[in-house]
């Protein structure tokens, strides 16, 4: 009997033992299935998000359709402009002291800064620059005023050098002022007339007399100091004249651009405004005034006129601008890119160079800034000549 209950208690361990086994046996099945469902979930999940778009949830995006294009901001354009001017022999009307020039030509940029000094005559005796001219992008043409010598040399713009450009005899008189005509050619402008001379060195005589040479009509008495020239409306050549007194020759003429041949010629001539205004310096304005210059050191005259101008005619003059703590010896004028006015003031106790604005339809001047554009230097002594070119 006690056998038996030892089988049966064995049994039971037996049984024990085996139910056990198989319950980790089916634990391990069944989480085994539980992983493989989560993979498949995760597959089709996949396979539905690649296959079906409609079913993916989409960040939505801004509508740019009614956006406006930005305006590009624009790249400043820089003025490639400078000033040439020369300290030269120069003129600023009756009695006026001017200082002993530096006989140079130097170089400024468009806002008043020195950049460099393109030509130094100090070392060739008796020269003198008395005009310039823009002559092409790299050079410059310079009157040199030499009695031992009278020629125009072509400068370089960057200083590099310089050589002859023109020689002619038939400069025999003390030149004052050059501008190109309407070939191309230069006109010289002489103490009594104005040559014109090509750019080989051919004299171009009218009856073989200088190109303008004591002209007639209204323009009589006008071949004692031609002081300066400018181009006018269609070519036309303006010349200014101050006669060596007090003189109602003392006027401002216009010549047929073909030069003077005949009284018909001369298409117009005004008197200075007073017998004591000597005129120094010119400038047919782009907006049709022609400015002119005056001084005389007896009255105290430096003012600017400004005149209305045509083909055949000079009229209605009207007094631009006097103040003689800002002007005086008035030996030039020129006109900036911006249509604003530089007038240099030659008078020994001056030196400078000023900045206007014109009133294109008074003819006024107004005085821009309250110090000179350019102060006194040993560059801006007796300014002969001043240009704007690149």
């Amino acid at each position: 009997m006690k056998l038996k209950l030892n089988n049966f208690s064995f049994n039971i361990k037996l049984v024990k033992e085996c139910l056990i086994f198989i319950f980790i046996i089916l634990n391990l099945i069944l989480s085994s299935c539980a992983k493989k469902k989560e993979v498949e979930s995760s597959l089709l999940a996949d396979s539905t998000s690649t296959n079906d778009p409609s079913d993916v949830t989409q960040t939505p995006t801004e509508d740019l359709s009614n956006t406006p294009t930005p305006t590009p901001t624009p790249t400043p354009v820089l003025d490639t402009h400078y000033i040439y001017l020369s300290s030269g022999t120069s003129y600023a009307g009756l009695g006026v002291t001017l200082s002993a020039p530096s006989q140079v030509i130097a170089k400024y940029d468009i806002s008043g800064k020195l950049i460099n000094v393109l030509r130094d005559f100090t070392a060739s005796q008796g020269d003198s620059p008395v005009a310039l001219l823009d002559y092409n992008p790299n050079y410059i043409l310079a009157l040199i005023e030499n009695s031992a010598g009278r020629r125009v040399e072509m400068i370089a713009k960057d200083g590099s050098g310089y050589s002859s450009y023109l020689i002619n005899s038939n400069l025999n008189s003390s030149v004052k002022d050059m501008i190109f005509d309407y070939t191309g050619g230069l006109l010289i402008s002489k103490s009594t007339s104005i040559e014109k001379i090509t750019s080989s060195g051919t004299r171009i005589s009218i009856g073989g007399n200088p190109y303008v040479n004591n002209p007639a009509g209204s323009c009589t008495a006008s071949a004692t100091n031609i002081s300066k020239i400018e181009k006018g409306p269609d070519d036309t050549i303006i010349f200014a004249h101050a006669f060596t007194a007090a003189s109602v020759n003392n006027r401002i003429n216009l010549i047929a651009k073909t030069g003077y041949s005949t009284a018909v010629d001369c298409l117009a001539s005004i008197a200075a405004p007073t017998i004591n205004h000597f005129p120094t310096a010119m400038l047919y304005h782009s907006s049709g005034k022609l400015l002119v210059a005056y001084g005389n050191n007896t009255g105290a005259i430096n003012q600017v006129y400004s005149y209305d101008i045509t083909n055949n005619s000079i009229a209605n003059p009207i007094l631009a601008y006097n103040d003689l703590s800002v002007l005086q010896g008035i030996s030039e004028i020129v006109e900036l890119p911006d249509h604003t006015v530089l007038i240099t003031s030659a008078s020994s106790s001056f030196n400078t160079v000023e900045k206007f604005q014109l009133d294109s339809s008074s003819g006024i001047l107004t005085h821009l800034g309250t110090i000179p554009f350019l102060t006194p230097s040993i560059f801006t002594r007796s300014i002969s000549s001043i240009i704007i070119a690149d």
